[in-house]
């Protein structure tokens, strides 16, 4: 293969047919390039094509290699791709000029249809010379019915300004999923999933592996792998191997994928494998063979997965969102975790916002709303932290003993040791409420904190132009009773200083405080953990619960910075939170809708500023939480 004196590069347009034929030519020693290797592998390539003389590859060699070759085969393929693959073949100034064949196909155009490589076929019988001033001659001739028909932009799937607004929305489908957006990422047969191998033996059987930082892949672990193909396809490995499969789930974890779950895999989706399991070569990549589990295996960056305990339970406890975001969901960044008051941890993170927002945040009348909200929504953003579901999610004992650094007995932050991680089970409706679990799975205290400004706001001030309606006639005729009692509220400095906004303003406000977690956006509504009967407290049929909070809920008094916030405070009075925003539609008590007010939001800002103020308030609330880790016993 090297007797022209330079590399031999062989194209083919799917990954089986280059497999098949670096399977027959072995002894020539080809090095194999295809999607369907780890990053880990991929990431070599550059280093090993300068070696090779000899490779066979996939349409990956058409973009992000610099690779040269003396001798070129291609398979018939759309003309844009030949053009890309052609540039692959005496690419230096000064080469030799290089042999370029092309093998006909048009028994099996796949992944392409007949029509594009009939097309290409034709221009074959005419094209000499393949260098870009060759193609550039070749153009000149061509017809436009000729140059439309090689060179086409017909894509499926184009979204509009709708689609892009909608896909802001983090808010899960009506099945608890993920919005789909495939269908404009992918095109074509091969749809993929992604895996990653792991030594899984101290997983006890029936035990998934814990939802932390440690169990989540690296980069360079994961390979693209088919969901369908005739030989490789995942569905049919995943019924035919003998070690296990789990899958991620977003609420759960990981949750074990079954023989009989084949309908349950479909692309998108990540799954971790025993190492026992097999499926993979590093020299061949995904090959879908049980007996291919000789390989190097991960994590390579991230510490090993520490030995899971036989009896432990921290799957169950998956779901329980707010602050479980680090090594088993503690502390923000899986350090060690420090105590903190709600009004402590606030004044963090309005210190590190006075610091920023000069830099990220430009004085231009864009930014107007933004610049005055933003020090509130500091101030206001873990209010629901007050929350009892909140609350009892760290040891009562730890609580206990910590009275010095959390007087109020309202932690928003406490160290890894001190959360809960016992499972949530049932409890007989007899329970006292004094001995009841109050923990909610999938519990948002950032939704409870903006649920908590709308009702302080509705009980100072109910007829304030953020909560009514558009047409006070036709809320006339709907009668003048509200749906609630609205009792009246004592002066409240922190009323009083919301009620000063102006109606933009304040839906910025509570959107701000609710979306600062990525978790609460556009839409609000119930989720499968919020219908959930095997807890401790299950919701009421009749009452409304979303994102683990529920109808009437009850926020005690709490402390919160003040307008000075480094020295100053205010008491948060005691509220009830209402759900009136869930429904579409005007309400009574709160005027427009949750999704309403988001929607002229979004309207208003666009998608990329509301998510920079978005940004902007995340990292002061992560900033804040590494400073409490970095130095615990700051108070």
């Amino acid at each position: 293969m090297a007797e022209h004196g330079g590399k031999t590069l062989v194209i083919m347009n799917t990954v089986r047919r280059a497999c098949a034929l670096a399977a027959k030519l072995k002894d020539d020693k080809p090095l194999l390039l295809h999607s369907r290797f780890r990053h880990r592998e991929r990431k070599a390539w550059t280093s090993k094509v300068k070696d090779a003389n000899f490779i066979i590859a996939t349409q990956v060699i058409e973009a992000g290699l610099d690779i040269t070759s003396r001798v070129l085969f291609s398979e018939i393929c759309p003309w844009p791709s030949f053009i890309q693959r052609c540039g692959r073949a005496a690419r230096y100034p000064g080469d030799p000029k290089a042999d370029v064949y092309w093998l006909d196909l048009t028994k099996d155009t796949l992944p392409y249809s007949e029509e594009e490589l009939a097309a290409v076929k034709e221009q074959f019988k005419s094209l000499t010379d393949v260098s870009l001033a060759g193609f550039r001659a070749h153009r000149g001739k061509l017809s436009t019915e000729a140059a439309q028909q090689l060179l086409p932009y017909a894509p499926r799937f184009v979204p509009q300004v709708s689609d892009f607004l909608g896909l802001f929305d983090t808010t899960p489908d009506l099945t608890g999923a993920d919005i789909d957006i495939s269908r404009y990422v992918r095109d074509g047969e091969e749809h993929d999933i992604t895996a990653f191998w792991r030594d899984c033996s101290m997983i006890p059987k029936g035990k998934n592996p814990p939802k932390a930082k440690a169990w989540q892949p690296e980069h360079a672990e994961l390979c693209p792998v088919p969901v369908f193909s005739r030989d490789s396809g995942f569905r049919d490995f995943a019924q035919k191997t003998r070690g296990r499969i789990w899958r991620w789930d977003y609420r759960d974890g990981w949750t074990r994928l079954n023989r009989g779950d084949a309908e349950r895999i479909f692309p998108g989706q990540v799954f971790l494998l025993e190492q026992s399991c097999g499926g993979y070569d590093p020299e061949k990549g995904w090959t879908g063979r049980a007996e291919d589990c000789d390989f190097d295996i991960g994590p390579w960056k991230q510490p090993v997965p520490p030995p899971a305990i036989p009896n432990a339970e921290d799957e169950n406890t998956a779901g329980m969102g707010d602050d479980f975001e680090g090594a088993n969901g503690s502390s923000n960044s899986g350090q060690n975790g420090a105590w903190r008051t709600i009004l402590h941890h606030s004044r963090e993170v309005c210190e590190e916002l006075h610091t920023s927002l000069a830099l990220l945040l430009p004085n231009s009348d864009a930014n107007e709303d933004a610049r005055a909200v933003f020090p509130l929504a500091g101030r206001l953003h873990d209010w629901g932290k007050a929350h009892a579901a909140f609350k009892q999610k760290v040891k009562p004992e730890d609580l206990a003993k910590a009275v010095a650094v959390v007087p109020d007995a309202l932690p928003a932050k406490a160290p890894d040791h001190c959360w809960r991680r016992d499972k949530l089970r049932p409890q007989l409706d007899s329970t006292p409420e004094a001995e009841r679990d109050a923990r909610r799975v999938g519990f948002r205290h950032e939704l409870a904190s903006g649920l908590a400004i709308l009702e302080l706001l509705r009980r100072h001030q109910p007829n304030h132009p953020a909560l009514a309606w558009p047409d006070e006639e036709l809320r006339a005729a709907f009668g003048s009773v509200p749906s609630k009692p609205c009792t009246p509220l004592a002066d409240s400095a922190l009323a009083a200083e919301i009620a000063a906004l102006t109606v933009p303003q304040f839906n910025l406000l509570i959107y701000l405080v609710a979306a600062h977690h990525g978790k609460v956006r556009l839409s609000l509504r119930s989720s499968p953990d919020d219908l959930r009967e095997d807890v401790p407290w299950p919701c009421p049929p009749e009452t409304r619960q979303a994102r683990g909070v529920r109808e009437g809920d009850l926020l005690p008094d709490v402390a919160l910075p003040g307008l000075d916030f480094t020295s100053s405070q205010v008491l948060a009075p005691a509220v009830a939170l209402h759900l009136d925003v869930m429904d579409l539609g005007l309400s009574f008590a709160s005027g427009p809708s949750w999704r309403e007010r988001t929607g002229t939001l979004l309207a208003a800002h666009g998608p990329f500023r509301l998510a920079w103020y978005e940004a902007i308030l995340r990292v002061a609330d992560q900033r804040a939480s590494k400073r409490a880790e970095n130095n615990p016993a700051n108070t």
